[in-house]
C-alpha cells in the first residue's frame, strides 16, 4: 500500500478551453429537432480538467497557455482562480478556445469546438523560472494543433528534459492532424505517453514497439471500460481490469486518468500502483457529468478505492 502524500509542482501546458456543457435528452440531434435541455453550464476544460484533478489529489498546479480576454476566457479564469490553480503564466491575449459539449442521458457525448486565435507564444525567462520549480509537465496533442502554442510546447518539453522534469504527453485524437515533423519532435522529448488503443495508429504503424523507438520510455494504454495497461520497452508491466461503475459521462475521463497516473509517478509509486490509481480516478470521473468543477473530488476517488479494495492510500 502506498501512502506518500507529498507531490511537487505540476505544470499543465496548453489546451485550456471553456466548455459549454449542454445536457440533452438524447443524441444524435437531427436537423429540425427540438429538444428541451436539462442543464447548460460553462466550465474550464481541456488541460484545466487535468490541473483541477491533480490539485484535488494533493499537488500544487500551474497552467501555461492562453485564455483570452473574451467572455469565455474570463469565465474560465474566474473558476480556476477560485480553485487555486496558478495562472501567472496564462496569456490573456487573443481569443479563447471554446468547445460545445453535448451529453445525453445515456452518457454519450459530442464535441463541437473552435480553436482560439492570437499571436504565437514565445518561451521566456518567466516560463523557465516556473518550470525549474516543477517535478512534472503534462500536455496533449491539442496544444500542437494550435499555431500559437506548438513551438511553446516544444520549447517547454526540451527545457523540462534538460532540467530533469518528468514529461507526460497525451496525443489524443488531434494528434492525427499534427504535422509529421512536430509529431517526431514531441515524441522524442516525451518520457511517458498516455493514449487509447485507437490512438496508437496516430503515433506509429508499428504498434507499441514503434512508439518506444521514437523516444517514450513508458506507455499507459487506456482501454476504456476494460481498464488499462502499462508497457515499457521490456514489455507489459501492469494490466488493470476495468472497474464496473455506472457511466454517466466520459467527458474529461482521459484528463482524469492522466492526473491519477502523473500523481502516482511523482510520488514514486510502482507502475502497477500508478495504473491502479489512474483507473480509479477515471472510474470516478465517468460517474459524473461534465468537466471543470465537475471532475472527481478526493472523496470521490477514495470512494472508488474503498469500493474496489484497490490497496491505495491517497
Amino acid at each position: 500500500m502506498s501512502s506518500d502524500n507529498h507531490a511537487g509542482l505540476i505544470v499543465g501546458l496548453g489546451d485550456l478551453t471553456a466548455d459549454l456543457i449542454v445536457e440533452v435528452p438524447v443524441l444524435p440531434i437531427e436537423a429540425n429537432d427540438l429538444q428541451v435541455v436539462h442543464r447548460i453550464q460553462v466550465e474550464p476544460g481541456g488541460t484545466a480538467n487535468f490541473l483541477i484533478l491533480a490539485s484535488r489529489l494533493g499537488a500544487p498546479t500551474a497552467a501555461l497557455g492562453v485564455l483570452g480576454e473574451d467572455f469565455w476566457g474570463q469565465e474560465a479564469i474566474s473558476i480556476l482562480e477560485d480553485l487555486h490553480i496558478n495562472l501567472s503564466l496564462v496569456d490573456r491575449s487573443g481569443s479563447t478556445t471554446v468547445a460545445l459539449v453535448l451529453v445525453d442521458r445515456a452518457g454519450r457525448h459530442a464535441f463541437i469546438g473552435k480553436f482560439g486565435e492570437g499571436p504565437a507564444l514565445q518561451w521566456s525567462d518567466r516560463h523557465q523560472a516556473m518550470l525549474s520549480k516543477a517535478v512534472a509537465i503534462f500536455s496533449s496533442g491539442y496544444s500542437l494543433r494550435e499555431p500559437r502554442l506548438a513551438e511553446l510546447t516544444m520549447a517547454a518539453f526540451k527545457q523540462a528534459r534538460e532540467l530533469g522534469v518528468r514529461r507526460f504527453f497525451d496525443p489524443g485524437p488531434a494528434f492525427g492532424e499534427v504535422e509529421t515533423r512536430n509529431k517526431e519532435r514531441i515524441l522524442a522529448l516525451s518520457e511517458v505517453l498516455l493514449l487509447t488503443e485507437k490512438e496508437v495508429p496516430l503515433v506509429t504503424n508499428s504498434g507499441l514497439s514503434g512508439i518506444f523507438k521514437q523516444g517514450p520510455e513508458i506507455v499507459a494504454l487506456k482501454r476504456g471500460a476494460r481498464g488499462c495497461e502499462v508497457h515499457t520497452p521490456k514489455g507489459l508491466q501492469s494490466r488493470q481490469p476495468g472497474l464496473q461503475v455506472e457511466a454517466r459521462d466520459a467527458t474529461a475521463a482521459g484528463d482524469s486518468f492522466a492526473a491519477g497516473f502523473v500523481i502516482g509517478m511523482i510520488r514514486g509509486w510502482s507502475l502497477e500502483e500508478c495504473a491502479r490509481l489512474a483507473n480509479a480516478v477515471g472510474a470516478a470521473k465517468v460517474q459524473k457529468l461534465g468537466s471543470g468543477r465537475n471532475v472527481p473530488t478526493l472523496d470521490d476517488v477514495r470512494s472508488i478505492i474503498e469500493r474496489f479494495e484497490l490497496d491505495l492510500k491517497i
